[in-house]
């Protein structure tokens, strides 16, 4: 497995890897300043229900597609990734707020 680091204080060094990155144009190396951890961030987290508990639904309730990602950490949890695009940011950014989660 390869380790990132990002530290100011790493065994006493400071120790800041470089990486490669794929831009759009061209991949291209730069060099870490900081980490982010989804505990960073409000993330809409999902929780896996049993296949027996299974609902019917009409297509035409389909509101957006949705990218989730498993939580390793959480066995049945899924983060919902609202990045990709500007109309699933706002939904989120909406249910968010309907919900009561701080903003």
């Amino acid at each position: 497995t390869d380790y990132l680091r990002c530290s100011p204080s790493f065994h006493n060094f400071a120790r800041y890897d470089c990486v490669i990155l794929q831009t759009q144009a061209r991949p291209m190396f730069g060099h870490l300043l900081m980490l982010f951890t989804y505990k960073h961030f409000q993330f809409w987290r999902v929780h896996e229900r049993p296949r027996i508990s299974s609902e019917f639904f009409s297509v035409h309730s389909i509101i957006h597609d949705a990218a989730l990602t498993e939580d390793h950490n959480v066995l049945g949890d899924y983060l919902v990734i609202y990045t990709i695009d500007t109309d699933m940011f706002l939904r989120m950014k909406l249910m968010h707020g309907s919900a009561g989660h701080l903003a």
